[in-house]
Protein backbone atom coordinates (compact mmCIF):
# COMPACT_ATOMS: atom_id res chain seq x y z
CA UNK A 1 0.00 0.00 0.00
CA UNK A 2 2.52 2.32 0.44
CA UNK A 3 4.57 1.79 -2.32
CA UNK A 4 1.42 2.43 -4.16
CA UNK A 5 0.66 6.01 -2.89
CA UNK A 6 4.51 7.10 -2.56
CA UNK A 7 4.30 6.20 -6.46
CA UNK A 8 1.01 8.13 -6.63
CA UNK A 9 2.60 11.52 -5.22
CA UNK A 10 3.58 14.83 -6.99
CA UNK A 11 6.67 13.97 -6.88
CA UNK A 12 7.01 10.83 -7.90
CA UNK A 13 4.35 10.47 -10.34
CA UNK A 14 4.59 6.95 -11.40
CA UNK A 15 0.73 5.19 -12.03
CA UNK A 16 2.83 2.19 -13.27
CA UNK A 17 4.35 1.14 -9.86
CA UNK A 18 0.78 1.98 -8.16
CA UNK A 19 -1.26 -0.23 -10.94
CA UNK A 20 1.50 -3.63 -9.81
CA UNK A 21 1.35 -2.73 -6.08
CA UNK A 22 -2.06 -2.91 -6.92
CA UNK A 23 -2.04 -5.83 -8.73
CA UNK A 24 0.04 -7.62 -6.23
CA UNK A 25 -2.51 -6.35 -3.30
CA UNK A 26 -5.11 -8.12 -5.24
CA UNK A 27 -2.73 -11.80 -5.40
CA UNK A 28 -2.41 -11.21 -1.65
CA UNK A 29 -6.35 -10.10 -0.77
CA UNK A 30 -7.66 -13.26 -2.50
CA UNK A 31 -5.19 -15.70 -0.90
CA UNK A 32 -6.29 -14.06 2.69
CA UNK A 33 -9.77 -14.16 1.99
CA UNK A 34 -9.26 -18.22 1.54
CA UNK A 35 -6.87 -18.78 4.23
CA UNK A 36 -7.51 -18.02 7.81
CA UNK A 37 -4.44 -18.01 10.21
CA UNK A 38 -4.67 -20.17 13.09
CA UNK A 39 -5.99 -18.30 16.02
CA UNK A 40 -4.05 -20.31 18.80
CA UNK A 41 -1.09 -21.52 19.15
CA UNK A 42 -0.63 -24.65 21.04
CA UNK A 43 1.68 -26.76 23.54
CA UNK A 44 2.86 -30.15 22.74
CA UNK A 45 -0.63 -31.54 24.59
CA UNK A 46 -2.38 -29.74 21.94
CA UNK A 47 -3.64 -27.51 24.60
CA UNK A 48 -4.30 -23.80 23.44
CA UNK A 49 -1.83 -21.71 25.36
CA UNK A 50 -1.40 -18.29 23.37
CA UNK A 51 -4.85 -16.72 21.84
CA UNK A 52 -4.10 -14.37 18.98
CA UNK A 53 -6.66 -11.68 17.76
CA UNK A 54 -6.25 -11.53 14.33
CA UNK A 55 -7.21 -8.48 12.14
CA UNK A 56 -10.61 -9.05 9.99
CA UNK A 57 -10.46 -9.16 6.36
CA UNK A 58 -12.74 -6.18 6.01
CA UNK A 59 -9.78 -4.24 8.15
CA UNK A 60 -7.05 -5.49 6.54
CA UNK A 61 -8.79 -4.45 3.13
CA UNK A 62 -9.82 -1.26 4.31
CA UNK A 63 -5.95 -0.48 5.27
CA UNK A 64 -5.08 -1.90 2.01
CA UNK A 65 -6.97 -0.30 -0.61
CA UNK A 66 -8.86 2.44 0.93
CA UNK A 67 -5.65 4.52 0.98
CA UNK A 68 -4.55 3.62 -2.39
CA UNK A 69 -8.18 4.99 -3.78
CA UNK A 70 -8.42 8.29 -1.64
CA UNK A 71 -4.89 9.14 -2.68
CA UNK A 72 -5.35 7.87 -6.58
CA UNK A 73 -8.96 8.28 -7.41
CA UNK A 74 -8.27 11.23 -10.20
CA UNK A 75 -6.18 8.64 -11.99
CA UNK A 76 -7.48 7.05 -15.15
CA UNK A 77 -5.18 4.54 -15.31
CA UNK A 78 -5.73 3.82 -11.35
CA UNK A 79 -9.20 3.69 -11.21
CA UNK A 80 -9.40 1.05 -14.17
CA UNK A 81 -6.90 -1.10 -12.78
CA UNK A 82 -8.90 -1.21 -9.19
CA UNK A 83 -12.16 -1.56 -10.82
CA UNK A 84 -10.89 -4.65 -12.35
CA UNK A 85 -8.50 -6.43 -9.71
CA UNK A 86 -12.30 -5.87 -7.44
CA UNK A 87 -14.32 -7.51 -9.90
CA UNK A 88 -11.71 -10.20 -10.06
CA UNK A 89 -11.98 -10.26 -6.41
CA UNK A 90 -15.94 -10.13 -6.36
CA UNK A 91 -16.43 -13.18 -8.94
CA UNK A 92 -14.08 -15.53 -7.06
CA UNK A 93 -14.59 -14.82 -3.71
CA UNK A 94 -17.74 -14.24 -1.35
CA UNK A 95 -17.05 -10.87 0.84
CA UNK A 96 -19.33 -8.24 0.25
CA UNK A 97 -16.95 -5.38 0.88
CA UNK A 98 -15.64 -5.86 -2.72
CA UNK A 99 -19.46 -4.37 -4.05
CA UNK A 100 -18.63 -1.46 -1.86
CA UNK A 101 -15.83 -0.50 -3.27
CA UNK A 102 -16.58 -1.42 -6.47
CA UNK A 103 -20.30 1.01 -6.26
CA UNK A 104 -17.74 4.04 -4.81
CA UNK A 105 -15.72 3.32 -7.80
CA UNK A 106 -18.28 3.17 -10.08
CA UNK A 107 -20.17 6.45 -8.50
CA UNK A 108 -16.40 8.44 -8.91
CA UNK A 109 -16.13 10.81 -11.24
CA UNK A 110 -13.37 9.88 -12.95
CA UNK A 111 -15.00 6.01 -14.29
CA UNK A 112 -18.12 8.06 -15.06
CA UNK A 113 -16.01 10.05 -17.56
CA UNK A 114 -13.46 7.16 -18.77
CA UNK A 115 -17.36 4.82 -19.34
CA UNK A 116 -18.54 8.08 -20.84
CA UNK A 117 -15.17 7.92 -23.23
CA UNK A 118 -16.54 4.24 -23.90
CA UNK A 119 -19.68 4.85 -24.79
CA UNK A 120 -19.05 7.72 -27.41
CA UNK A 121 -16.49 5.85 -29.56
Amino acid sequence: MEVAVKALSPGINDPGTAILSLQVLGHLLKFRSEYYPKHAIVDRDNVSRIFVKERTFEEIFAECIYPIWDYGKHDRLLTMELHHILLLLWTQTTRPVFDKMLNEIRRSTMYQDIELGFKGT
